[in-house]
């Protein structure tokens, strides 16, 4: 179970690492996309987000038997990609919105405290399990 507990605490750096690597790399490719397609564009990342929201707040690893390393690894497997959609389209809305309506703190630091969120409730879970 240590191992189980440092796999979600390395899974969850993992995620923020990449989210924050890739995030020019986002930012200039939404840059390059024509203003009057930036409002479609939003409403679409804002429809796709709910799918992995979903499924990161609905998975729980009470589901899998994680005296078993290959159940371990099956949650991370199944969590990871989840929860990088969720960091990645948050991104991609904190950068629409700045294109479409500007820099608006309030709402940045909303997106920050969902992502926070996101990542603390799967180390809660995972801790839940371990009691």
């Amino acid at each position: 179970m240590k191992y189980f507990r440092q796999g979600v605490l390395i899974r969850n750096i993992a995620l923020v690492v990449i989210t924050a690597l890739l995030y020019p790399s986002i930012q200039q490719e939404l840059v390059a996309v024509p203003a009057d397609t930036l409002q479609t564009l939003l409403l679409f990342v804002g429809l796709i987000i709910v799918v992995p929201l979903f499924g990161w707040y609905e998975f729980s690893y009470r589901d899998f038997k994680l005296q078993s390393a290959r159940h371990t690894w099956l949650s991370h497997l199944f969590i990871f990609p989840l929860g990088l959609a969720v960091l990645l389209l948050l991104s991609m809305i904190d950068i629409l919105f700045v294109l479409l309506v500007g820099d608006i703190f309030l709402f940045r630091l909303v997106l920050l405290l969902i992502a926070f969120s996101t990542l603390v409730y799967d180390i809660w879970d995972s801790l839940k399990i371990l009691k």
